[in-house]
Parts: C-alpha cells; structure tokens; sequence
C-alpha cells in the first residue's frame, strides 16, 4: 500500500509532558509503564464486563466499551495528571483527511473479507455462532439502523481507537520504532476480539488494526483512526444488510472485481494521507 516506515520516527506530541515540567513529570512516574498498565487494566475489565453482559449482545458489547475502553482509562489518566490531548494524540486533522479515511475504510472491507477467507480454511468459524452473530449485525428498519449504527460503528470506532492507538500505540511509540509499535498495538487488538467459536475473525481484525496503527502514525491525529474505522464498521453492516462482503456466514472468497476494487482504494487513500502529511520525525 506504499507504506514506510522511518525507524526513528516518534511524533514530537507523543510525550503528555513538556520539558519545562520536570517536577510533575518526576512524580507521575513512568509514562510507559503507566501506559501499559492502564491498557492491561482496561482490557482486564472489558473481558470481565463482555462476560457479564454476553446475554445482552451488541448492546451488552457496546456497554462493556464504553466503560472499560474509554471511562477507566481516562479516569486513571486524569488521577495520574496526564493532559489527555498529548497522551491520546487528540491532534487536529490534516486537510484532505476525510476523503483519505473513505478510501482507506472502504478499500479495507475487500481486504478483509479476502483474509477472513483465507483464515477460516484453516480455523473454521462455527456455522451456529455465525448465523447468531449475523442476525445481530442485520436491522430490520431504519430506526433499527441508527441504533446499530451507533453500537456496532460509532461506538468500537471511539473506544477502541482510543485505547488502542491512542494510549497503547503512543505509549508503545516511546521505546519502540513504528514498525513494532504498530504491530504490537495490532496484535493486542486482534486478541481483543477472539472467541472460541470465531478464530477466523482475528485475521481481518489484524490487518485493520495495522491499517488503522499507520493511518494514526502518519497523520498525527486519533480522529484519522477514527474515522477509517467508522467508515469500515458502517461499510461493514451495510455489507450485511444486503448479505454481501465479509460477513460471519458468508467464508466464500471474495469476487476478483472486488478485492481488486479494494485494492484500488487502498493505494488511493494512502497516497492521498501520504501527500497531505510530512513523514513524523523526532524534534
């Protein structure tokens, strides 16, 4: 996708304190380990809260989100003093973001569904959970819609961007190249999403969380990570709506037409982020 890294890379707002605060800083302790102390925490928490609202679905998924992923953290972060703009990347976006995030959260459904197929080959998904979990994801009329919408796209859009390539993927970026930052915060978000019944799933996951990890290393902004996984989710149930793309039911290899399509927007949206953004470099 005409991706690159540079090894030394590290956006100058990555560290939640300046350097003319020595003190507060000193009595914060270690913002690395702080960081993944709290990531550990939240997702300790959400595992926890999916298991008590498994019965409620979407919703009960939604729920444990909003709680865990978002509420803890910035609580913890708030009691330890941490300006939550710098820690999160809460930058502004760059112009020509949103066209860059359509491209890039469409062209990653065809990608995706090609990579579910492939993994569920060698890890089938359960045929029962699937049907389950494709009655959850399709809307029967358009109020239905807007609330599925706010569950299922809105809502892992914001908590989970916010935990993962926010606190986790800068905390990462402070002792680690891109590269393995990236891949690291990736792996953890894909094991988020694991279910005995579903292993296939991780495959699609993974490869959105390293789309996602780039487009919020170059841009400088969480709100880019955002928006591409708004787009994708949207896209997503949009998919299911009218049984087509990656759905859990349908392990069928995707139409050549569209992954080349996918494809196609994938290098477009990239090359427009990559044209509207300098490479980030140390100060």
């Amino acid at each position: 996708m005409g991706v690159s890294f540079a090894p030394t890379s590290l956006d100058p707002e990555s560290a939640p304190l300046t350097s003319n605060e020595p003190s507060r800083h000193s009595a914060a302790g270690d913002p690395f380990l702080e960081g993944l102390v709290v990531v550990l925490v939240a997702i300790g928490l959400f595992l926890g809260l999916r298991v008590v609202f498994a019965d409620s679905g979407v919703r009960g998924v939604a729920v444990a989100e909003w709680v865990a992923l978002v509420g803890l953290p910035l609580g913890l972060l708030r009691l330890r003093r941490r300006r939550l703009k710098e820690t999160l990347g809460l930058g502004p976006l760059p112009s020509g973001s949103v066209p860059a995030a359509l491209l890039l959260g469409l062209g990653a459904l065809p990608m995706a569904w090609f990579a579910f197929w492939i993994a569920n080959v060698a890890a089938p998904v359960d045929p029962e959970a699937a049907r389950i979990l494709g009655r959850e994801l399709v809307a029967r009329d358009g109020e239905e819609l807007l609330v599925l919408l706010a569950l299922a796209a809105v809502t892992p859009a914001i908590c989970e961007e916010l935990l993962f390539r926010g606190l986790l993927l800068r905390t990462l970026l402070r002792r680690h190249s891109p590269a393995l930052a990236i891949g690291a915060s990736s792996a953890t978000f894909a094991l988020l999403h694991w279910t005995p019944d579903g292993s296939a799933r991780m495959a699609p996951t993974l490869l959105l969380g390293f789309l996602l990890g780039w487009a919020v290393w170059r841009s400088r902004s969480l709100w880019m990570g955002m928006l591409v996984h708004g787009f994708y989710n949207a896209t997503l149930l949009a998919g299911a709506a009218w049984s087509l793309g990656p759905g859990p039911a349908r392990p069928e290899a995707p139409p050549t037409a569209v992954l080349l399509l996918g494809i196609g927007m994938l290098f477009s949206g990239t090359h427009v982020l990559m044209l509207r953004t300098p490479t980030p470099s140390r100060p």
